[in-house]
């Protein structure tokens, strides 16, 4: 989990949990673990870490600073105040996934899955090596090729996935059909499908409704924990059905507009929606990280809720407490 928070600061939970899908599925086998145990806490981490500084995905930080400092803003963020904000739900993550979470996943055995990896076994004993060598070598320069040239904003992360994918094949360490067999096709559709449900929100105007409705349940409270309370809990739920990227985008000229509008510093509500967005942990629709996670987890969405619902709450309590300290709603 440390290693996934760290390639997921670096570059996106997406690309972190490309990286360690197979190697968690390598370690789960050769220690003859439950893999179902081990994929959720890591998909978790790499989720809420993202973006929590200005590396990665995390480069759009300040942009969303500008959005709302546009709107009606007066104290600006710091680079590092998206760092301090999200360091607890990170902690929070990890600490749950060691001690908790493993107790509420599934344990499925390994043998149960059906996988293209080839562990080397029988007839197959005295090839495994050098093809196991060769995947090696493109494994890390693709990994390598999607962290560096994406950072550089060379190549784009999918495409440098898309070539080690296209070299495994090319190679002869997979063939076609282990590499169509390896595609989850509900998984696909799903991810397919959750663009469009962003889309709808925005252009039909569903969005506004969300923000008339924020300005309902506010009322005329000054209570700064009950205003955190409903800036944070309706990012949080909305998320879970569509792309935490897209929940963001929609709910932080939102909540800030109606901060702004009730009298109140936007900053704790615009981290709360950044921290709520990020703990895109409940459904396999609330995010391409849950979704790439599901079949190698053998995961059903009973199994999100049972694992991830704590830890969403953990998550809720502390941010509604300490956000409104760290950015005072009054000053």
């Amino acid at each position: 989990m440390l290693v996934a928070a760290f390639l997921s600061i670096l570059s996106s939970a997406v690309g972190t949990m490309a990286i360690l899908l197979p190697l968690i599925i390598s370690v789960a086998h050769d220690l003859h673990m439950s893999r179902s145990r081990l994929i959720y806490p890591l998909a978790a981490v790499a989720n809420i870490s993202t973006a929590c500084t200005f590396l990665g995905q995390g480069a759009s930080n300040m942009m969303w600073n500008d959005v709302m400092m546009r709107i009606g803003g007066k104290i600006p963020f710091t680079i590092w105040d998206f760092t301090i904000a999200r360091m607890p739900a990170i902690l929070l993550a990890i600490v749950y996934g060691i001690f908790i979470a493993p107790k509420l996943l599934p344990d499925i055995p390994d043998s149960a899955f059906d996988d293209t990896m080839n562990y080397g076994a029988g007839k197959e004993k005295e090839d495994a090596n050098p093809k196991q060598k060769l995947a090696a070598v493109i494994s890390l320069l693709t990994i390598a090729a999607m962290l560096v040239l994406d950072y550089f904003k060379i190549v784009p992360m999918y495409l440098s996935a898309c070539i080690g994918a296209a070299l495994l094949i090319a190679t002869g360490v997979l063939s076609e059909k282990e590499a169509l067999g390896s595609i989850h096709g509900p998984t696909m559709f799903l991810f397919i499908g959750m663009l469009p449900l962003s889309d709808a929100l925005k252009i039909t105007g569903a969005a506004d409704v969300v923000a008339s409705q924020i300005q309902l349940l506010l009322g005329n409270t000054t209570n700064p924990y009950l205003i955190m309370a409903v800036f944070f809990i309706i990012p949080l739920i909305v998320t879970q059905v569509m792309s935490n990227i897209a929940a963001i985008a929609v709910f932080i000229p939102l909540i800030s507009s109606v901060a702004v509008s009730i009298g109140v510093d936007p900053r704790a509500a615009v981290m709360g929606t950044m921290v709520a967005s990020g703990t895109s942990i409940l459904t396999p629709m609330s995010c391409a990280c849950q979704a790439m996670i599901m079949a190698p987890g053998g995961y059903t969405l009973k199994d999100y809720l049972k694992c991830g619902t704590p830890l969403a709450l953990l998550i809720t309590v502390v941010s509604i407490i300490l956000l409104p300290i760290l950015y005072p709603f009054y000053n």
